[in-house]
């Protein structure tokens, strides 16, 4: 019986592996919906809408074609054993027809996935609503004699159906695979009573089935039909289950790291009732939103992105900007919560950080004199730089500077000098007891405003120049703009735009990063060599592995025209998280 199930997973596999792209809206007002064949008890639901037209246009898609002729998909065909064209020439001999127009047929209208839990383990179901009944039934016949046949068994043995349920032609594969094909209609499940329920629920006139949940409902309701993919996850339900991604999930609120590094959005995403995925993808654009609905109150939403957002203007944008972000950190409220928002076990690292932040700020209260002052809304830009003569690194890297407003600017940023003073001393220290150069301060003025930045004494000619002299840290305050780069060149520059008064205000009341894709090349280009050793040193790998890996790392970068990233707050209890990749004209 292994046997057989192992032939089994010929047929549903191909189906299974798309599932997470999945939806398509019947032709027939009378037909029920896929997810109406769904039981209420499901906790994960995907459709895919555009799958049909992906098998349809198989390697001469838009999209596939761009990325086998791209320099990442040259790439990988050289490592491949057989062209895709080999490969599925191959599954056409042994199936007796195109594998990728049986799929086509398998899902003219439509595939759907849905998952529930059953005494504790997952239940799998497959819905797909195909084009010709008589058509589906051949496909599928041809798939299960296939299936026989390579595992020695007589095509009688699986070709014809072991028994009806409801007048559905049933095939059981041992006893965790069930397979039905109703007309146009084919289902699929590792439990027969999953698959039962749902030709029971085909059988109703009126069958609501999962589509019949109010959080379904709400979270569903913006469902076009076109979309390449779409899924609806019951987070509360999963939670219950011991899905431990779930759960790890909902708990993100309660991490500091992650509430630094990623935001209050993202973090939060988890705490909701349910959560909406949907994906479109075309041979310009990968769009992907996701949305958690019934987001959970508490004491995480008193730093959570305000409703009525209005980000502060920020210095405006390059030609020349790599990257470019606004991100939402209230760390005056992290710190101010930290004991309501995270376990003990993390608070004596609170207490660590206010107590070096004090140092530096002489002797100040952090938590409610220096953070509070601080907006939570700081701007990220990414920009290359000119280095001094004789003291570029050997791997350049682009400078990146923070931009914050200040309340009290004239209080604070004296202030933040001094700060900027303590710690370049520290590292001055640091460096003297590990025999490393020191950072020389120089303080300048561009266009009246003060400019304090620190560089490292210009190395002996015919020396390398490392990775070290990439930093040449500033701070300067413009009105109540406060900047923090990494080089001086950008600090000067965005003084210098600030005075101008060029500058924008961002739009969509959220959090937002964008990033050039040719920038991102550029940058893995010009270090290649390096980063390259560095996987030979550091990851024992052969130099012509590493190498390829960088030249992959360029082409996925030179596809890409721009990347972006927002996150929004559209009601006091959802969240919305989008990201948008445009792609290349070319795609290489």
């Amino acid at each position: 019986m292994n046997r057989i199930l192992a032939g089994a997973t010929c047929v549903v596999l191909p189906l299974a592996a798309w599932t997470a792209l999945p939806r398509a809206q019947a032709d027939v007002d009378s037909e029920p919906d896929l997810a109406a064949l769904m039981p209420e008890s499901t906790w994960i639901y995907a459709e895919g809408p555009g799958l049909a037209g992906l098998f349809a246009g198989g390697l001469d898609h838009p999209l596939v074609a761009r990325l086998l002729g791209s320099e990442l998909g040259e790439l990988f065909l050289a490592q491949a054993e057989t062209s895709p064209e080999d490969a599925l020439e191959r599954v056409e001999e042994r199936l007796g027809r195109s594998p990728l127009k049986a799929l086509e047929a398998m899902t003219a209208r439509g595939i759907a996935l849905g998952v529930g839990y059953k005494r504790g383990e997952p239940v799998y179901a497959i819905a797909a609503r195909g084009g010709e009944p008589e058509e589906m039934s051949a496909v599928l016949r041809d798939a299960l004699g296939w299936a026989a046949e390579q595992h020695g068994l007589e095509r009688s043995q699986l070709i014809e159906p072991h028994g009806r349920i409801r007048g559905a032609g049933v095939w059981y594969l041992g006893d965790e695979l069930t397979l039905a094909l109703e007309g146009d209609l084919f289902l699929a499940s590792n439990d027969e009573g999953r698959l039962r329920d749902m030709l029971d629920l085909g059988a109703l006139e009126e069958a609501a089935g999962l589509a019949s949940r109010p959080g379904f409902a709400e979270a569903t309701r913006g469902v076009a039909g076109d979309e390449l993919a779409w899924a609806w996850f019951d987070l509360a339900g999963l939670a219950q289950v011991a899905a431990e991604p779930v759960k790890n999930l909902r708990a993100a609120t309660g991490n500091p790291g992650l509430q630094f590094l990623l935001g209050p959005v993202f973090c939060a995403l988890g705490s909701g009732e349910a959560a909406y995925v949907e994906l479109e993808l075309d041979a310009e654009r990968l769009a992907l939103d996701v949305e958690s609905f019934g987001v959970a109150a508490g004491v995480a939403q008193s730093v959570q992105l305000p409703l009525d957002a209005r980000p502060p203007s920020l210095p405006s944008a390059k030609e020349s900007d790599g990257a470019r972000a606004l991100v939402y950190r209230d760390l005056a409220g992290l710190f101010r919560q930290r004991t309501e928002m995270f376990p003990a076990d993390v608070l004596p690292k609170f207490a660590e950080a206010t107590s070096t932040l004090a140092l530096f700020f002489g002797g100040a209260d952090v938590t409610d004199g220096i953070l509070p002052a601080i907006s939570p809304w700081l701007g990220v830009i990414v920009r290359p730089v000119a280095f001094d003569e004789g003291a570029t690194p050997d791997i350049p890297l682009p400078a990146a500077a923070i931009v914050a407003r200040l309340e009290d600017a004239g209080r604070l940023g004296e202030q933040m000098f001094g700060a900027f003073h303590t710690l370049v001393g520290v590292i001055n220290v640091e460096a003297a007891q590990n025999m490393q150069p020191q950072l020389i301060p120089k303080l300048e003025l561009v266009q009246a405003d003060q400019v304090l930045s620190a560089h490292y004494v210009e190395p002996a000619p015919g020396g390398g120049v490392d990775l070290r002299y990439n930093l040449v840290p500033a701070v300067a305050l413009v009105d109540d703009a406060f900047v923090l780069a990494t080089h001086r060149e950008l600090a000067k520059e965005l003084v210098g735009q600030l005075r101008r008064g060029e500058v924008e205000a961002p739009a969509g009341g959220g959090e937002h990063l964008s990033l050039e894709g040719a920038a991102a090349a550029r940058v893995v280009r010009d270090n290649a060599e390096a980063l390259a050793m560095n996987g030979v040193l550091n990851e024992g790998k052969t130099m012509e592995q590493a190498s390829g890996e960088v030249r992959a790392l360029a082409s996925i970068a030179d596809m890409v025209e721009r990347l972006e990233l927002f996150t929004q707050r559209p009601t006091a209890a959802s969240l919305r998280v989008g990201l948008r990749v445009d792609f290349t004209e070319r795609g290489e």
